[in-house]
């Protein structure tokens, strides 16, 4: 089996490929999540001060804001911490699927589109316990089971305690595999681009070995004719005149 390091090291390749360096690894999409489980939330960013806040869909209608439960003002970095899973006070009659939004600044950002963020992929949430003979909950489902009374207070890390720390890849792996990865693609463009001109370069010179060899072999079959001199009858004497004229005279003397 592939261990959780080497899952979060091919995760952070994917998504190097794809231009991204700010993305959640778990939970992941379609994952179920039990009420009063502890779910480990786990991401990849750059960003020294952000915020993450739970959401709720509306069932096709939009999303709701739940509460913010990280709040990050720089120091170390932090890429996961603990959730005690629940739904505070959301509804599941408007829908079981959720999601995490993390955004740059403060709370006030979260669900500003134009500053810098992120969402997870859409998990459900169930207050049922999960088993081979339990069906998943549907969207209509009415349980409200969990009440307001089991919010907890805010986390928010400024110091370099390392208590949130993830035991994972930090951004600063992530970019080197960013850099790593550009690095070796520009290679082998590289090294594709000097063999394909160098395999022109042979074509052509064979193309004009072989012109070389046709013309050689065309003036081997074909010697050169003998030349004919043509003289000037002016520079001729007269007895020669007179036998280019007259052939029998000059038989006879």
């Amino acid at each position: 089996m592939i261990s959780s390091g080497r899952l979060a090291i091919l995760a952070a390749l994917f998504h190097v490929a794809l231009g991204s360096t700010d993305y959640f690894s778990s939970p992941r999409e379609k994952d179920v999540l039990v009420i009063g489980d502890t779910q480990r939330i786990k991401w990849f960013t750059a960003m020294p001060k952000f915020t993450l806040a739970l959401w709720q869909e509306n069932n096709g209608k939009g999303s709701s804001l739940g509460p913010v439960l990280l709040e990050i003002k720089g120091g170390s970095p932090v890429s996961q911490f603990d959730w005690v899973v629940q739904t505070y006070s959301m509804d599941f009659q408007k829908s079981n699927h959720f999601f995490f939004w993390l955004c740059e600044g403060d709370a006030s950002q979260q669900g500003n589109r134009s500053n810098h963020y992120f969402i997870s992929g859409y998990f459900n949430i169930t207050d049922k316990q999960l088993s081979t003979s339990t069906p998943l909950p549907s969207s209509s489902a009415t349980s409200t089971s969990t009440t307001s009374t089991n919010i907890p207070s805010l986390v928010s890390i400024a110091s370099d305690d390392g208590s949130s720390r993830d035991s994972g890849l930090s951004p600063g792996v992530v970019a080197a595999i960013v850099v790593s990865s550009c690095v070796g693609i520009a290679a082998i463009i590289g090294i594709f681009y000097w063999v394909s001109r160098l395999s022109k370069t042979q074509k052509k010179l064979v193309a004009r070995l072989e012109q070389l060899s046709e013309g050689t072999d065309q003036q081997q079959d074909h010697p050169p004719k003998e030349q004919h001199i043509h003289r000037d009858s002016s520079l001729l004497s007269p007895q020669m005149l007179m036998a280019r004229e007259n052939p029998k005279l000059v038989e006879l003397s």
